[in-house]
């Protein structure tokens, strides 16, 4: 009844105002924040705006009645100013207030973070609060728009079918009417939207037949105002509207990637692409947009020790054959001319290196197929983070715990070389001069399990088994030793090893 009878609210709020310090805080909070909707519904929202702050002026700070000003005066300062940061904060740290006080209230403004996070094309935290929404009791028509809404995010056709049909039990029109344009966007069907009147209906309707003569009339509410422009600007690719965009929230730019598809940003302008999630900036080959961010691009993790594997922001990067090996020369930190020295080490120096200059191309399109240099200059690979460079930095440090995590064999599988190969009996070497100085069971174990025929190490964990008491378990890997030593090479076990396995059969 609010809006028909305007001037007889406006008459009770002036006489509420004169009584406001006659009553105690909170019943003059409560009123305060009840009538601030007058003003707004007459068109003076920096009234309202100030009788919201009056009313948390007056309410106790325990007070539960403090959640609705707070809540409605984020909703205006985002409405008034753009505040969307601000209007989600403030919900979010509503929420537990809403669940301890007022249950009823808690799926709307679950949806109403699902639909703000929607703004921002932030897809896995709208999905939280929407799947939260839909199934909080409370409030059966916020639970309802938030299911259909999430069924819409999804493109689960049948659900949201079933969930419009709900809605029309309900008979209520802006349900319905969401309902119907969310499911015609989804099939792709205008017909759906036949005899829908509203806003969102006829929003669906433009942009399902690419008629921007159908648009709604131009809306008030700040939200409204942000899909209207971004569906006007999606069908005629006028920047006014992308101006608009941009100048409607504080965010900036912020809420582009939740209303306009990257590929129809003006490509001069490649800074608008800033908020859009990486990966799909890489995808899209923007070279100017990804040049801005190549500080973001995370570094390429490379698994070299029992697997090959790398990993880029894309995903796994699949090397094989000569590219492997080129890779891996580099991985090693050799020079231009040193890998192409020991790939090609009977061609000249300028046929070599022009070869390299074959593979380095076809390498770049496999690490960068963006196309722009990130891991691969002039000096070989940058910014990759692999266990074989975290292994060599343990055993500087003798980090034995570090090097046990990380060490696997075979170093570098599916790629043969001899400097490969050295490198292998490096590593191997680093790792047992580690493990034997320790001198720890755990260590010496995995010595053994490298090299079962490794009689240092053997030595050493008998030595600690026998101080532990385990006589019969150092006797047994000491016949099985000396069996294995026969069968594998035809030899006998040192004196020192006969000798303590003569003791142990006393």
């Amino acid at each position: 009844m609010l809006e028909r009878r305007l001037p007889e609210a406006r008459g009770y709020l002036e006489r509420g105002l004169a009584l406001l310090d006659r009553v105690d805080a909170e019943l003059a909070g409560r009123f305060l924040n009840d009538v601030a909707r007058v003003p707004f519904e007459e068109g003076k929202p920096e009234e309202a705006l100030a009788l919201l702050e009056e009313a948390l002026k007056r309410l106790p700070q325990d007070s539960p009645f403090r959640l609705a000003p707070l809540v409605n005066l984020a909703f205006l300062r985002f409405e008034l100013h753009g505040d969307l940061l601000g209007r989600i904060q403030i919900t979010e740290e509503s929420l537990p207030l809403y669940l301890r006080h007022m249950p009823w209230n808690l799926p709307g403004h679950l949806r109403v973070l699902g639909r703000l996070y929607l703004l921002l094309g932030k897809r896995a935290e709208a999905e939280r609060y929407l799947e939260e929404a839909a199934r909080t009791e409370g409030s059966p028509l916020a639970a309802l728009e938030a299911a259909m809404l999430l069924a819409h995010l999804r493109g689960d056709e049948g659900a949201l079918s079933e969930l419009v049909a709900r809605a029309e039990l309900w008979e209520n029109p802006y349900l319905v009417g969401r309902g119907r344009a969310l499911l015609a966007l989804l099939r792709k069907d205008p017909s759906l939207l036949e005899g829908q009147e509203g806003f969102l209906p006829a929003l669906a309707r433009a942009e399902l037949t690419g008629d921007p003569t159908l648009l709604p009339p131009y809306p008030e509410g700040r939200e409204e105002r942000l899909y209207w422009h971004a569906l006007r600007y999606r069908l005629l690719r006028e920047e006014g509207d992308l101006e608009a965009l941009l100048g409607l929230t504080q965010v900036g730019a912020g809420v582009l990637p939740g209303l306009v598809p990257l590929d129809l940003l003006p490509k001069k302008r490649p800074e608008l692409a800033r908020p859009y999630p990486l990966p799909e900036v890489l995808r899209s080959g923007w070279k100017e947009a990804i040049a801005l961010r190549l500080e973001e691009v995370p570094p390429l993790k490379v698994s070299v020790l029992g697997r090959f594997q790398v990993e880029g922001p894309l995903g796994p990067v699949a090397l094989s054959g000569k590219l492997r090996e080129v890779f891996a020369l580099f991985l090693l930190g050799l020079s231009r001319e040193e890998v192409a020295f020991h790939l090609w080490p009977d061609a000249s120096e300028e046929g070599a290196l022009n070869n390299l200059s074959v593979w380095l191309s076809r390498l770049r399109k496999a690490l960068e197929p963006w196309g722009v240099p990130t891991y691969l200059g002039e000096e070989g690979l940058l910014r990759v983070e692999s266990d074989l460079k975290a292994l060599e930095k343990a055993l500087e440090g003798g980090d034995a715990q570090r090097a046990l995590e990380l060490y696997r064999e075979p170093l570098l599988p599916g790629v043969d070389h001899p400097l490969l190969d050295r490198k292998r009996e490096e590593v191997y070497h680093r790792v047992r001069r580690l493990f034997l100085k320790v001198g720890e069971p755990p260590y010496l174990e995995r010595l053994l399990e490298l090299d079962p025929l490794d009689e240092e190490a053997l030595l050493l964990w008998a030595e600690g088994c026998l101080k532990r008491g385990r006589r019969g378990r150092v006797l047994r890997a000491l016949e099985a030793y000396r069996r294995r030593l026969w069968e594998e090479l035809g030899e006998r076990p040192s004196p020192e090893v006969e000798a303590l396995f003569r003791h142990l059969n006393r």
